[in-house]
């Protein structure tokens, strides 16, 4: 049998083949462990695609913040939507996966991430969250960006990315709209601010 991609006029990538065959695999070793059928059928997987590192200069950088603080809301074509400017500069000061990042309070928590604003130092993970693979482990703030933390939280702010005063759970269509504004190309995504953080020699 051959794995054949109908759904989709541009064939699957073969990282995604490959996962997904693999996902195959497991389920058939599954069947036989359960007695289903006496034995799994063979799955032979495609070769591990190219990983993309990709990351940004310091320019690019600048363009997309550029583009963050200059989009307008939804409700005015005065206001700026700032939070999308705030979660560039965490990503790359940080080096802080998405989801941590728009996770991540100005005071104690014990669900999530937090910054001690004191100390500097960034829980990137609340006590009660599970350990994972990523770890997430305290980190020392950039003595730079430590100063845009305390300011925020001076002016009475209470998530690290917030919009209205409020936790924003998604950035997916204001990234996709400031990456477009910025003239990037779409392998360009919010990971992407972690390599560079890495190729940068940070955090």
């Amino acid at each position: 049998m051959v794995y054949v991609d109908t759904k989709h006029e541009r064939p699957a990538a073969p990282n995604t083949v490959r996962r997904e065959l693999g996902c195959l695999e497991t389920a058939l070793r599954y069947f036989v462990r359960e007695g289903h059928q006496t034995q799994a059928s063979k799955v032979t997987l495609p070769a591990k695609g190219e990983a993309k590192e990709s990351w940004l200069t310091r320019d690019k950088v600048a363009k997309l913040i550029r583009a963050a603080r200059a989009r307008p809301t939804e409700d005015s074509t005065k206001s700026k939507s700032r939070h999308m400017a705030w979660f560039i500069l965490a990503g790359v000061y940080t080096g802080t996966c998405k989801e941590a990042i728009l996770n991540t309070k100005l005071e104690h928590q014990t669900k999530g991430g937090w910054i001690d604003t004191t100390t500097g130092t960034y829980h990137r993970k609340g006590v009660e969250e599970r350990t994972t693979k990523k770890r997430r482990a305290p980190a020392k703030l950039p003595r730079k960006f430590l100063g845009h933390v305390r300011r925020l939280k001076a002016n009475g702010k209470i998530w690290l990315v917030e919009h209205d005063g409020a936790r924003v759970g998604s950035i997916k269509t204001s990234w996709r709209t400031i990456r477009q504004n910025a003239g990037l190309g779409g392998d360009v995504t919010p990971h992407t601010l972690k390599h560079t953080t890495i190729t940068w020699g940070g955090p």
